[in-house]
């Protein structure tokens, strides 16, 4: 079968290939032990592979998310707030072939498959949104004024999500 044909061409979409390394550290691909084979729900056909890791490889990538866990705590809130919105333009510019996946691994129409991507991410938005400590942060402003811009960036925040921060 042409991985590729008509019916499987939203995987090239995303950039899977025939086979494919398993997950992603420090700016490469890693993946070379055990193959993984994803099949259709909707017909059992077979749809890509991917490679496991050995443990080196999982133990770098937990160090790997250590790093930048710190690296993300230390960026300041708007930018973490610029490049949170702009991963969820990505995965909407991919929402169709995303959800295409999901319907053939688990065997849903469409229709639903699109419903629980858009839910995902819209759940991630709302929960980033959520992590902001808004009253903490009030607590260490000190003048009337400052505490009416912090106002006014919270309500917009509160009623517009990231876009807010795009519009300035």
């Amino acid at each position: 079968m042409d991985l590729f044909s008509s019916q499987y061409e939203f995987l090239d979409e995303i950039g899977l290939s025939l086979a494919n390394p398993g997950f992603f550290v420090n700016g490469q691909w890693k993946g070379y032990s055990e193959e993984i084979t994803s099949h259709s729900s909707v017909n059992n056909e077979y749809l890509v592979r991917f490679r496991g890791g050995s443990m080196t490889d999982y133990e770098e990538g937990v160090k790997a998310c250590c790093i930048a866990a710190k690296l993300w705590m230390a960026t300041p809130v708007t930018m973490r707030w610029k490049i949170v919105t702009e991963i969820g333009k990505a995965f909407e510019a991919k929402l169709k072939p995303l959800s295409e996946l999901v319907a053939h691994e688990v065997g849903k129409p469409l229709s639903k498959a699109i419903a629980e991507v858009k839910d995902l991410l819209q759940a991630s938005a709302f929960k980033a949104s959520r992590t902001i400590d808004w009253d903490g942060m009030a607590r260490l402003l000190i003048s009337e004024e400052a505490h009416k811009e912090f106002t006014f960036l919270r309500l917009a925040f509160e009623s517009h999500g990231f876009e807010f921060l795009l519009m300035a």
